[in-house]
């Protein structure tokens, strides 16, 4: 028997969660023996175990079963599962820990493994974020374009709800062409770039279109030229796909439409789309 904590991140091999949500434990068991009953036993510093019972299940090529409970505290629980012999089936037993975390935000300055667990969570769910216990631009630019993409502040901060929302696995991009291959896609509304392998987002990154005097064409689009470096107009590395309208970098990147009409991201993010993109990938720019 092997238990496994599906709720939350990992680093180094260990479980966190956030303080106040839902901690789900599934056991996998084999093999699978029918009416087999599991006691688990969870624990926590200071607190009485509680003793729950749980029936194994058929599952595919081995038993299953799961039990969930809140993680009220920022302390370390464990969970101990244990099978008594049957005449069916022997002993076994199989223990899992998880830290809760109590986390209410992170910023600049910030330093730990809440940050590392935010920069992986975001980098699992399509935004680059790097790596590494230290807040960085990079992490800032992430979390704003996790931000935008989930309709929340637009401010380059993680505050307790976007922590939570990461740590559960929520807040990808849905893509609206998942079937139109290698391409790009642009949402106006939300000011956001996402890089896409049909159904599966490559990287989100946070980005800025015309304002409203000089507005972004939409439509559906091809790349048609890729121009490295900075020109004289301050856009680098630079991929057009209409007329003058591009994809490029640029030093000012604000929350909000600011650009002549091009779709601007930021001067540390431009190489490695430009390096992404191909002439010929398809772009489609919508609202």
């Amino acid at each position: 028997m092997r238990l496994e904590v599906t709720s939350g991140l990992r680093l180094h091999g260990r479980a966190y969660v956030v303080t106040g949500r839902g901690v789900t434990v599934v056991g996998h068991v084999r093999p699978y023996v029918a009416a087999q009953i599991v006691t688990l036993r969870l624990s926590s510093p200071h607190r009485k175990p509680a003793l729950v019972h749980a029936k194994v299940r058929q599952g595919t090529g081995e038993g299953t079963f799961t039990t969930v409970f809140r993680a009220r505290r920022a302390v370390r629980y464990v969970v101990a599962a244990t099978h008594r012999p049957t005449p069916l089936q022997g002993f076994y037993f199989a223990r899992a820990g998880v830290q809760a975390l109590d986390v209410g935000g992170a910023g600049p300055g910030s330093h730990g493994p809440v940050v590392t667990l935010l920069k992986e969570g975001l980098r699992g769910l399509g935004y680059p974020a790097g790596s590494g216990p230290s807040w960085t631009d990079k992490l800032g630019r992430a979390v704003m374009a996790f931000r935008k993409t989930n309709n929340l502040e637009r401010v380059f901060t993680a505050g307790r709800e976007v922590v939570q929302k990461v740590f559960a696995h929520e807040g990808a991009f849905r893509l609206r062409h998942p079937g139109a291959g290698k391409h790009v896609e642009f949402d106006w509304s939300r000011q956001v770039l996402a890089l896409a392998n049909g159904a599966t987002v490559v990287a989100v990154y946070h980005a800025s279109s015309g304002k409203p005097s000089t507005p972004t064409v939409f439509g559906t689009y091809h790349f048609y030229l890729k121009a490295p470096g900075t020109n004289a107009k301050g856009m680098f590395d630079a991929n057009y796909f209409t007329r003058g309208y591009a994809v490029h970098g640029y030093p000012d990147v604000p929350a909000y439409a600011a650009s002549h009409g091009c779709i601007r991201v930021s001067n540390a993010d431009a190489p490695t789309i430009f390096g992404w993109i191909a002439v010929g990938d398809p772009i489609f720019v919508y609202s």
